[in-house]
């Protein structure tokens, strides 16, 4: 809308052309607020497109790093899958060196650790022959 597109609304509600004076002024008035409105909004849109760039090359740096930690995680579990599966020979398994109390109270108590846990004399008799048939059993080939 131009400016005399206002003066010819303002005529059209404020009457004849006498008040051209009053109108310019009006119209000047307006044309500041807008301009003020549209710089407004120009330094919003500024501020908004640098928010989202900052927000995208964010995003874009986290979306690196996790596919970075991805990558790391699949070539270590690979790796870690390798070596175990060198390591441990066919037919033998990983157990730790003493029973846990789960363990213990699997082998004595039908699982129920509570029991295994007030029994304690039976649980070191069941923990001592853990030990023993660790001891007792065969070393993978290759190691004596």
């Amino acid at each position: 809308m131009t400016d005399q597109d206002i003066v010819a609304l303002f005529d059209d509600k404020i009457g004849p052309p006498a008040f051209e004076f009053a109108d310019k002024r009006i119209v000047a008035f307006a044309n500041a607020l807008l301009r003020k409105k549209e710089e407004e909004i120009i330094e919003l849109h500024a501020r908004l497109a640098g928010a989202n760039l900052r927000a995208d090359i964010g995003w874009s740096r986290y979306e690196n790093a996790n596919t970075a930690r991805i990558n790391a995680e699949k070539c270590l579990s690979q790796t870690w899958n390798s070596l175990l599966s060198r390591a441990i020979p066919e037919g033998h398994v990983v157990v730790p060196k003493e029973p846990t109390i789960e363990m213990i109270a699997a082998l004595g108590f039908g699982g129920d650790v509570a029991m295994a846990i007030g029994h304690a004399a039976i649980s070191e008799t069941i923990a001592n022959n853990y030990r023993a048939a660790l001891s007792a059993a065969p070393a993978p080939e290759g190691e004596a």
